[in-house]
C-alpha cells in the first residue's frame, strides 16, 4: 500500500499534464492570406458558382494553431474553392 500511494501520484501528474489539441471557434477556409468563417447556414447553389479560384493544401497545426498557405480547418486537403457569381473573390 506503501508503493501505491506514489506511483498513484506520479501517475496522475503524468497524465494531467499531457497536451490537448485546440478547440477551434468556428470552421474556417483561408485563401489568399485571409481567414473566412464558414457558414453552413449560407448555402450557395450551384448555378451561383464561377471559376475555380484555389484548392485547401494544408491543414492547420491542432496544437499551435497556426496555418499557412491555403488552410482549412473543416474541409479536407484537396477541396476546391470557387467564386461565388456576383461577388468580388478579394
Amino acid at each position: 500500500m506503501k508503493k501505491f500511494v506514489p506511483l498513484f501520484i506520479i501517475l496522475l501528474f503524468l497524465f494531467s499534464s499531457m497536451a490537448h489539441a485546440l478547440s477551434w471557434a468556428y470552421p474556417f477556409v483561408v485563401w489568399k492570406g485571409k481567414v473566412y468563417e464558414v457558414k453552413h447556414e449560407d448555402s450557395v447553389n450551384k448555378n451561383e458558382l464561377g471559376r475555380n479560384i484555389g484548392k485547401v493544401q494544408t491543414q492547420p497545426n491542432d496544437m499551435t494553431g497556426k496555418y499557412y498557405g491555403n488552410a482549412s480547418n473543416y474541409f479536407p486537403i484537396g477541396t476546391k474553392y470557387y467564386e461565388i457569381n456576383g461577388i468580388s473573390p478579394t
